[in-house]
Parts: C-alpha cells; sequence; structure tokens
C-alpha cells in the first residue's frame, strides 16, 4: 500500500525566514568574492568561508523544490506546470545574462576551455567539463540545479517513498568518498555537489513520512545544527572531503527550525525585510556580481595606484557591493518579477492536507 504523505499542520504555509536564509547565503557569496579586499579589514577569515552559501542555496532549493513535487504528486499536468515555472524563474534572466556578461567582459571572463562554449551554457553543461571562468564562473551552480530539476523531479514524483529515502541516504553516504577518490573531475563538476540538495530533499521527505511532533522535530533541528557544525570543525583539520556534508547536515537543520516557528529568537533575525529583500533579488545578484566587479575594476586599480590601503579596500567593497545590489533590483523588478507573473498560467489548483487544514504546498513564491 502507498503510503501517504501528508505536510505537518504545525508547518506554515509561507516561510518568510527561508527568504532571509537565501539572503543570508548571497551574503556569503559576495564576502567570499571580495575575500582579497576584506583581509586588511580582519574579515579575510570569514570570507574565505563565504562559499558555503552556495551549499545554503542548494539545502532550500533541494528542500523547496522536493516539497513542491511530492505535495503535487497527484496533480494533473504535473510535469508541464514544474518545469514552465521552473522555466520561468531560470530562464529569462540566464538569457539575458549570459550573451551580456560575453559582449561586456569578453571570451577570456566567459570560456577559457575548447568546444563551441555558448552550447555548453545553453545545454546547462558548463560545471562538467573544464573552461568555466571569471565573470561566469558563478554559474556552475545553476547547471547543477537545472539538471537536479530534470533528474529529480520523475524519481521523486513515481518512486516509492522508501525507494527515494534508499536514494537519498545512498547519495549522502557516497559523496565524501566521490570527492576524496575522484579528483579527475572540475571542483563545481556536479557529483561534487550533492549533499547539499540530497540533505534538503531528505529533510522535506521526512518531514512528509513521519507524523512526529514539533518537540521531536525541534530536538532534531537542534541537535543536527551541532553536529554540523562539530562536524566541519573536525573535517576542516585534515578530512577535506567531509566539510560538505557536514555543511548540508548543519544548514538543514538550521532551515528545519527556520521553516518550524519564525518568531523564536533563534529565527528571528532570518525574518528581517532587508535579509528578506536580498533574498528575493538573490538570483540577479548571484548572476551579475562577478560582472559588475569587474566593470569597476578601473577604481580598484587608481585606488592601489595612491596607496589608499585598507580604507581603499572598505570603500572598494561597499561599492561593489552597492552597484551590484542597485543592478540586481532593477533586473527583479523591471524584469524578473514582471515575467515571473506567468506562473500563474502554470499553477493546479491547491488540495488540503489529510488531517490538516493548511493548503498541500509550500507558496512557491518562495522560488
Amino acid at each position: 500500500m502507498a503510503v501517504r504523505l501528508a505536510k505537518p499542520a504545525w508547518i506554515p504555509e509561507h516561510m518568510p525566514a527561508l527568504d532571509g536564509l537565501r539572503g543570508v547565503a548571497i551574503f556569503l557569496v559576495l564576502l567570499h568574492h571580495c575575500a582579497p579586499r576584506l583581509e586588511r579589514l580582519g574579515l579575510g577569515g570569514v570570507a574565505a568561508w563565504g562559499w558555503s552559501g552556495v551549499d545554503l542555496f542548494f539545502v532550500l532549493s533541494g528542500f523547496l523544490i522536493t516539497g513542491i513535487i511530492l505535495d503535487g504528486r497527484g496533480e494533473r499536468r504535473f510535469f508541464r506546470n514544474f518545469y514552465a515555472r521552473r522555466g520561468l524563474r531560470i530562464l529569462p534572466l540566464y538569457a539575458l545574462v549570459v550573451p551580456l556578461n560575453y559582449w561586456l567582459c569578453g571570451r577570456a571572463n566567459t570560456w577559457t576551455g575548447g568546444g563551441v562554449w555558448w552550447l555548453y551554457f545553453l545545454l546547462f553543461a558548463q560545471n562538467l567539463v573544464p573552461g568555466l571562468s571569471g565573470t561566469l564562473y558563478p554559474a556552475w551552480s545553476l547547471a547543477i540545479e537545472e539538471q537536479f530539476y530534470l533528474c529529480w523531479a520523475p524519481l521523486a514524483r513515481w518512486l516509492p517513498t522508501a525507494g527515494l529515502g534508499t536514494v537519498l541516504a545512498v547519495v549522502l553516504a557516497v559523496e565524501p568518498w566521490v570527492r576524496a577518490h575522484a579528483p579527475g573531475l572540475t571542483a563545481v563538476h556536479t557529483l561534487y555537489h550533492l549533499d547539499g540538495l540530497a540533505a534538503g530533499a531528505a529533510l522535506a521527505l521526512g518531514l512528509r513520512r513521519f507524523g512526529r511532533s514539533f518537540e521531536v522535530w525541534r530536538g532534531a533541528g537542534i541537535a543536527g545544527t551541532a553536529v554540523g557544525l562539530a562536524g566541519v570543525v573536525w573535517a576542516a583539520h585534515g578530512h577535506g572531503a567531509w566539510i560538505d556534508s557536514f555543511l548540508a547536515v548543519g544548514f538543514a537543520s538550521v532551515l528545519l527550525l527556520a521553516a518550524m516557528d519564525a518568531s523564536r529568537v533563534v529565527c528571528r533575525p532570518l525574518t528581517w525585510s532587508g535579509l528578506r529583500w536580498l533574498g528575493r533579488i538573490s538570483y540577479s545578484l548571484y548572476l551579475t556580481h562577478m560582472m559588475v566587479f569587474a566593470l569597476l575594476g578601473g577604481v580598484d586599480a587608481h585606488l592601489d595606484r595612491v596607496g589608499a590601503g585598507a580604507a581603499g579596500d572598505a570603500g572598494i567593497v561597499l561599492l561593489r557591493w552597492t552597484v551590484s545590489i542597485a543592478v540586481a533590483a532593477g533586473l527583479w523588478y523591471g524584469f524578473e518579477r514582471p515575467i515571473l507573473r506567468l506562473k500563474r498560467l502554470f499553477t493546479a489548483p491547491a488540495m488540503p492536507l489529510a488531517g490538516s487544514a493548511l493548503p498541500s504546498r509550500i507558496r512557491t513564491a518562495q522560488l
């Protein structure tokens, strides 16, 4: 007999703290890409870990996307709606920024490998072969996201619950081994970065499969956060292949706590309006910020020539972030948001959850 999957009643319909988590993720990425300029400001060590923001994005994506798929298992035209909505979210901005980046920054800041560069970007395969570089380097994670949508949706819709759990458990178990024993892959290859997606997906599945109480899940979230933090500290001292795995556990646990009750002290900062707004424009910001940094390179060079020191570094970082956020906001309000309104054409009527008055899915506006 098929197992009934239902989201617990204590998970709210809309989770504003998740927009805040997305804001944290993009802030970490911005820190990381300004790391050399932050060293003299005493923030080099923090910025060096900013790459983990991409892992947080993956956990969020795995959780939200898997929730949508599981809650929509009984919908008619599910795949049409799912892929149309994903396409509206990702493709228009991608199709605008990639050619614009190539035109403004040149081939050297787009693709340094062989082959037909635009074909790799068209197929979202730019992370699978060497060549991705410069101002479009962040696009490696978008390729993984698209590959995830393509492969995971049929599996999560049609596999039985036990099969899904087995797939996710195997992925989480083998990822450290892959990173340790398959060094021939590119550093941004999909097989190196499945932990976050799998951890987020496992959380979405677990919440719907195991009807535990609020207190049990809150305890799991606290324990998982502690395990993730301790594991990262351990892995950072000679066990690097495990860092992403423990980050995935920690981030998934924080996400769980944020989704459960954003009014509590631990999650209240995630609902700050400025942080949530940063999360909303995070896709535009992620895809364009390196291009903006490069176009502001003349300012960097001038301040270096005059020996501006730490004050100059602070000014450069502030300028980079201000212009990048302004560009991303313009793209969000003038380009992304109008296109996203078309999602309403690809939405199935929401059905009530078994045993709950809440709608059957997390609001996909968060995606």
